[in-house]
């Protein structure tokens, strides 16, 4: 791709031409794309897919490393605004470990967090294999949005009409972690 860049000064006009690969813009377009969807109740994954498709770019066989690193790009973005949060929690791990008291919500928070990556840990690493081939489909993805709209129209519907707030529990954590499960699947 050329772009093109205007210079005037008072003694000549200046035309420069730059010439950028279509990687370089690609993956600005993918990091944007990333950084919109990812914070979004949509699969950022599954919106990268799709617009990978869209420009006919999915033929890169490193589209699943790129995308490794822009999700890793995310998660310090994460850790940077939650410091404080992670850090509470790391300290209270801390504490329980050396059997000292902690405050009964942050350890059950701690605990339910821990237990709620397990599910997900666990069929991320039995299914690798799957998402790194069959879960990159396309159709599959564009499938999993309207699906995934779907139960998010559900949980809408009994966020608005049922109870609100419950106490959060181990148990809870650990039906958030299965549910995260489906996070697997991009698009979902």
């Amino acid at each position: 791709m050329v772009l093109v860049y205007f210079e005037y000064s008072t003694d000549a006009f200046f035309v420069t031409w730059y010439t950028f690969p279509m990687e370089f813009l690609m993956a600005i377009v993918l990091g944007w794309v990333q950084g919109m969807t990812e914070f979004l109740p949509v699969s950022s994954t599954g919106h990268l897919i799709l617009v990978r498709e869209i420009f006919n770019a999915n033929a890169t066989a490193d589209g699943l490393a790129f995308d490794a690193v822009l999700h890793l790009a995310t998660t310090a973005a994460i850790l940077l605004y939650f410091a404080k949060d992670i850090g509470l929690l790391m300290h209270t791990v801390l504490r329980v470990l050396g059997r000292l008291p902690v405050d009964e919500r942050d350890r059950t928070l701690a605990l339910a967090l821990m237990v709620g990556t397990v599910p997900a840990v666990i069929l991320g690493l039995l299914l690798e294999e799957v998402m790194e081939t069959l879960f990159r489909n396309p159709l599959l993805v564009a499938g999993t949005l309207i699906v995934g709209s779907l139960i998010f129209a559900y949980a809408e519907y009994v966020y608005a009409y049922g109870k609100r707030q419950a106490p959060l529990t181990v148990a809870t954590g650990f039906k958030v972690g299965l549910f995260q499960c489906l996070a697997l699947i991009p698009g979902m």
